[in-house]
């Protein structure tokens, strides 16, 4: 049967579905890891989510400035998102207030453009990281059937040895350690019984049968 404390190098089929079974349990754990693009993506959009709650605190800032009978330029500023943060007409809109202000918006257009070329690089590196992905779940999915395979096989021959193995005791192709019909046990090869060939039998000793005769 089956002998797993055995070193894999004693059967082809049983090192083929220990490689495989490592293999897929490897590159499983290896995928399940956070990988450094995962990271930077985590650590991109943090960061666009922290310019955004900034450009929400600027423009509530630049609306607080404008005169209070002038309702239509604060509902105009209002309307501005992150991604207006370039356009003239917010500039206009950001030099008409106070110097602090225009401080604070030159700073998060200089961290707004960085964050986005970030993210342009992270698209760019995106379908490498897709591929080495794939070849990942390849690997895995290879690993399984290698695995499989190889210990069927492995099994299958297992079993047939044990299966003659079996045979032979049933056709007694082994000598017995006691005579099957005095059960007296052997010590001493001249114990045993003769066939009629003068070999010697391997069921019976030599008080049981002589030259084939009982």
């Amino acid at each position: 049967m089956i002998n797993l404390l055995t070193p894999p190098t004693d059967n082809i089929y049983k090192f083929t579905s220990i490689s495989g079974l490592i293999i897929f349990i490897s590159m499983i754990i290896y995928s399940l890891v956070p990988s450094e693009h995962d990271r930077l993506e985590n650590d991109i959009y943090l960061e666009m989510n922290m310019l955004v709650s900034k450009f929400n605190i600027l423009r509530d800032e630049m609306i607080f400035c404008q005169n209070e009978e002038d309702s239509d330029r604060k509902k105009e500023i209002g309307k501005f998102n992150i991604d207006d943060i370039g356009k003239p007409i917010f500039r206009i809109y950001v030099y008409d207030c106070p110097i602090n202000i225009q401080k604070k918006y030159q700073k998060l257009y200089l961290d707004t453009k960085l964050n986005n070329y970030k993210y342009s690089k992270f698209k760019s590196d995106e379908s490498e990281y897709k591929l080495r992905r794939n070849i990942y779940l390849v690997l895995i999915c290879f690993g399984e059937i290698l695995s499989f395979w190889g210990f069927f096989k492995w099994y299958t021959q297992s079993t047939e040895n044990w299966r003659l193995e079996s045979q032979k005791i049933l056709v007694e192709e082994y000598f017995q350690f006691h005579c099957q019909s005095c059960f007296k046990e052997f010590f001493f090869q001249d114990e045993r019984g003769t066939n009629k060939d003068e070999s010697l039998s391997k069921h019976f000793c030599n008080e049981c049968i002589s030259k084939g005769e009982f």
